[in-house]
């Protein structure tokens, strides 16, 4: 009787204990470090875009581009060519045509808001092969196992045209007044 009420009082205790302990959270997954190093890249090219180093910006911002498109490990550099069959290539064209294209206006305009090359948010390279690989799936020129022909609307494609024709012809210059830097 007594092992019977020292069982009693330690499971008891050991309840009370267990009640007032507070719960466990549920583990969060770690992020995938392919993000956080784009983000790190990010900021990076806004701190090189600042201190009027223009062609450094971006090329950080092209990598931090790529790592968004979730690369294979070990992929880190960008593609020097677009594949069309390749998601993340379509990723990475889908997303420097997004960001070329809000910065120029569409329709023909006396003063477009691109004085130079060094203005633009990815290297001229970059965002002229990523515009022309869209063109071409678009017209139909090049086949993708990803995008249906004709998808895009012919409206779309005359602006592509129109955003790549202005950009050959974008000087690559640099800005006049680069922003002064403190020397340490």
């Amino acid at each position: 009787m007594e092992w019977m009420l020292a069982v009693l009082v330690l499971t008891l205790f050991w309840w009370f204990l267990r009640q007032r302990r507070p719960p466990t959270a549920e583990p969060q997954p770690l992020p995938d470090p392919r993000e956080l190093l784009a983000e790190e890249l990010k900021r990076a090219a806004e701190t090189a875009r600042s201190e009027g180093r223009q062609k450094e910006a971006q090329l950080l911002a092209l990598t931090s581009a790529w790592l968004k498109t979730s690369p294979k490990l070990g992929d880190d550099s960008p593609p020097q060519t677009l594949d069309p069959n390749e998601t993340r290539h379509l990723r990475l064209a889908g997303e420097l045509w997004s960001k070329y294209g809000s910065m120029t206006p569409p329709g023909d305009t006396t003063k477009p808001q691109l004085q130079s090359a060094s203005m633009l948010p990815y290297p001229k390279e970059a965002i002229t092969r990523a515009l022309e690989m869209l063109i071409d799936i678009g017209e139909g020129k090049v086949s993708s196992v990803h995008v249906d022909p004709g998808e895009a609307s012919q409206e779309v494609l005359d602006e592509m045209r129109t955003a790549l024709d202005r950009l050959r012809h974008l000087p690559d210059i640099q800005p006049e007044n680069p922003p002064n830097r403190d020397k340490v």
